[in-house]
């Protein structure tokens, strides 16, 4: 999630905000080699936040509306082959970032 802020020296040109459904404890446990580093550089950065507990199907419950001008969605894996399921969470996920997006300008993307 980015959000510009308004133009100022002593604020940064944009605000990270990285989400994720799992615990700081369950990344780094799941990706040892990399999620310590990862974490910490973005704890350093500043203007940016790490935002654990967050289901990608429910954004909207987790942003307020508008507060966002991009999204960027690394699509996850829910565990199991199941495209419907997958399907379904796409849904989800494309109609709650649409809502935290700030008004036009906002863009939600992927890779």
């Amino acid at each position: 999630l980015l959000s510009r802020p308004r133009p100022s020296r002593a604020v940064p040109a944009f605000r990270l905000s990285a989400s994720t459904f799992e615990s700081p404890a369950a990344l780094v446990a799941k990706y040892p080699d990399a999620a310590p580093g990862a974490l910490a550089a973005i704890r350093r950065g500043e203007g940016s936040a790490f935002v654990p507990g967050v289901h990608a199907g429910f954004l909207r419950f987790a942003v307020a509306p508008g507060a966002v001008d991009a999204v960027v969605f690394n699509h996850p894996h829910l565990g199991v082959e199941d495209a419907q399921r997958h399907r379904q969470l796409l849904a989800h996920f494309f109609h709650g970032a649409r809502s935290v997006l700030r008004g036009d300008r906002g863009e939600a993307g992927g890779r």
